[in-house]
């Protein structure tokens, strides 16, 4: 008897985690998408998603560090160069499901509220 609880129990445990899985595999896209314009999700109603959230906060802090940089001649624009580079590493994260600060910039996404 205790073995067919335990049996049911880990069924259960599968089944949740599948799910789980199943649903951060749904919102990779919207993630990755907040990567290429940040108020994306916000139009579409996944403001509630904790990791789409997580990674437009990252997407936010990208935009905002690659406009100030795009100011400043010369030096700036060679730095934008990095900023692709953050883009990309990003997306990458946001499509294995991976809630991975930005290098360098990635700490400041924590301190914005939404």
């Amino acid at each position: 008897m205790d073995e067919e609880k335990n049996k049911n129990s880990q069924e259960e445990k599968k089944e949740e985690k599948n799910k789980q899985e199943s649903s951060d595999e749904k919102n990779t896209g919207m993630a990755a998408l907040a990567y290429v314009f940040f108020l994306i999700p916000f139009l579409t109603g996944y403001k509630d998603d904790e990791f789409v959230m997580y990674h437009v906060k990252q997407g936010a802090v990208l935009f905002f560090t690659g406009l100030i940089l795009t100011a400043i001649p010369l030096i700036g624009w060679l730095l934008n160069i990095g900023i692709l580079i953050l883009f990309f590493i990003g997306v990458s994260n946001a499509f294995n499901g991976e809630k991975k600060e930005l290098p360098l910039i990635g700490k400041f996404g924590k301190k914005i509220n939404f």
